[in-house]
Formats: C-alpha cells, structure tokens, sequence
C-alpha cells in the first residue's frame, strides 16, 4: 500500500494555494543519496540477536560500519516495541550502549570544517538529564568529537567538542522539547566550520523550524575523534539513552533545505510522525 505525505500551504485568506504530495511505496532506503551511515531497525535482516538483545546492528549505507557490543549486559533489544508497527531497538537507559569499531577517524566531518547532517527517529522514556542519543566525544574540554543528548531542560543538546586548547567550537542549546513516549525525528547540522557562530550547529524537530544558541567562535579541530561511533550512550559507554530509536542516516556536508525536506518526508511516513 502506497503512503502519502500531503504538504499544504495557504493563501492569507486561509484557501489552499498547492498540496505537494510525497509517495513511497517500499521504503527503499533514503531519496537522497550519500549516506555514509544508515541503521534501520524496521529491517530486522539487518540486526543480529540472539533471544531479542542485539549484538550487531548492520550498517545499510554500503560503508560496512556496523554497530557492535559484544557484552551481553550492555546490549540493547529488538522485537519488544514498535513506532508506526516497525520493529525499533529499545535502550535501557542504564548501560545499553553500540559502537561502530576504530571509527575515530570515520566521521570527522561532523566536528571539523565540513560539516555533517544527522537525521534520527526515536522516543525518548526518561527525560532527565544526560541521556546520549549519539556521539564521538562526551562533554569534556579535553575530548573532540560531538554529542547529541538531552539536557537538564528536557531538551535535546547538541555540542561540537574542540579539544586541545580545551575549548568548544560550538555547543548550542535547542529550543525543541523531547516529549517523554511520543516518537519523534530529529535533524541536526553540525556546520563547525561556519563563518556565522550562530549557525554552527543547529537543530529540528519534527520538521519545525531549525534553532539553537550557538556563540562560540573557535576554529573547528581537524583532529580524529576522541572515541567510536555510539549509539545509546557517549563514547565511555556513559549517560545512557533510556528509550528507542529506529533509524539513524548520517551525510557528510550539509544538504541543502529541499534534500533535508525530502529525508524529513521519507521519515515522516514511514514512521507515521
């Protein structure tokens, strides 16, 4: 059955001026091209478990940058919850945690001059402070990389992490509050390299307008990150996610606004957000 996403604008006298719509049939994988990371927990062939805790969670982009833990106590669980009837992977907020193996140097782009865009579905359980959606780096001034989380104003925080002279590139607070069980998708641009601070790093979502409060002006680090990829936690395998996520797509360099539109749209309808 084929899923529409109808967009509608208005004139000033309230009538509809045009309704775009957006079809997909298959969900074949995000309309634009590039990913250089890609988990989809709705394709269970792409997860690796045994007796529902996951072990591996495949990467889709082609890269070959799976998702790992090895641990049993640490690893999350699949095929207990659902967003829109598609299988997700629950965090348990306490010491859940994947990473993608020697992947300091894989995505450097999000914290150095290049930039990177980040799209992310999920629902978040606990709202308290602290709890890492993803990230390279954890807080400290010492550390380089970024982190996406929630802060103690039950709203997501995203930082770029300098490091070396101790000092963060950009660090912006959103306007955007996580609602404890709703599903949402997030979208980020991490633009560290950006000549307007303000817009070193910003944030949306739910396809709302984009924000944030950067105003440090450092220049981006062009060093490796300080850990792997992580999922569910910061690198450390500290301040856990305690929720679900179900998707995660990572491009290097930021997209224009109509490719953000479009991942948006493809991630709006198949997780019916």
């Amino acid at each position: 059955m084929a899923i529409s996403r109808f967009k509608t604008s208005t004139v000033a006298q309230g009538l509809p001026k045009y309704t775009e719509i957006w079809d997909q049939t298959t969900f074949a994988g995000p309309p634009v091209s590039g990913y250089k990371l890609w988990l989809d927990a709705s394709d269970t062939a792409s997860i690796t478990a045994s007796g529902g805790a996951v072990s591996q969670w495949s990467d889709k982009s082609g890269n070959a940058r799976h998702l790992t833990q090895g641990t049993g106590a640490n690893q999350p669980t699949t095929g207990t919850r659902t967003i829109n009837g598609k299988n997700v992977i629950d965090f348990d907020g306490t010491n859940d945690w994947m990473s993608v193996p020697s992947s300091t140097a894989l995505f450097n782009y999000l914290h150095n001059s290049t930039g990177g865009t980040t799209f992310v579905v999920g629902i978040v359980d606990n709202t308290a402070a602290g709890k890492t959606i993803f990230g390279t780096c954890d807080f400290s001034s010492a550390d380089t990389g970024v982190v996406s989380d929630v802060n103690s104003s039950e709203q997501t925080n995203l930082a770029i992490v300098r490091g070396a002279s101790g000092a963060s590139t950009a660090i912006a607070f959103a306007v955007n509050t996580l609602t404890a069980g709703s599903a949402f998708y997030l979208t980020a641009k991490f633009d560290g390299g950006n000549a307007t601070a303000g817009n070193r790093l910003r944030e949306s979502l739910n396809n709302g307008a984009f924000a944030g409060a950067n105003s440090l002006t450092n220049t981006a680090s062009t060093s490796n990150s300080t850990g792997n990829m992580t999922v569910g936690a910061n690198h450390n395998g500290n301040t856990n996610w305690d929720g679900v996520i179900g998707e995660i797509i990572i491009y290097e360099g930021i997209l224009s606004d109509a490719n953000i539109d479009s991942v948006e749209a493809y991630l709006a309808a198949k997780w019916g957000i």
